[in-house]
């Protein structure tokens, strides 16, 4: 009897051990399970942030090219400013210059006209007070 108890209480100590150990094997596959799916859902995770990355990427060569063709036309039109400025410039210069002539030449009409007032010749002055009038 004493044999027989000893076995009965050994069986029920293994069988006790086999239930805590597949307890245990129970959990660790549940853990297995719950990592694989953690691990499942980072990869799509890691998926979708590639595809992003890479849309991204692409975005920026686009707004780097088009940065690239309106710096282009800027320096285009900074040229075409610098251009105009000089033609301005030109211009200013020439109307100075032709105003300066049209002094010079009134004061020679009245020098003129003051000569021939003096030497006596008025119908000339008058045609020349007609052409100052015109100038």
């Amino acid at each position: 009897d004493g044999k027989l108890a000893e076995l009965t209480t050994a069986c029920r100590e293994a069988m006790m051990g086999r239930e805590e150990a597949l307890r245990q094997l129970e959990e660790e596959a549940q853990l297995l399970r719950q990592r694989s799916n953690e691990i499942a859902r980072l990869e799509g995770r890691l998926a979708t942030l590639q595809k992003r990355g890479q849309s991204l990427e692409t975005d920026l060569k686009q707004l780097s090219a088009e940065k690239a063709e309106l710096e282009y036309r800027l320096e285009q039109q900074e040229v075409s400013k610098t251009t105009v400025q000089s033609q301005v410039e030109l211009l200013r210069s020439e109307c100075r210059n032709k105003t300066e002539c049209i002094r010079c030449l009134r004061g020679e009409l009245a020098e003129a006209k003051q000569q021939l007032e003096t030497d006596g010749r008025f119908g000339l002055a008058e045609k020349v007070t007609a052409a100052e009038a015109h100038a």
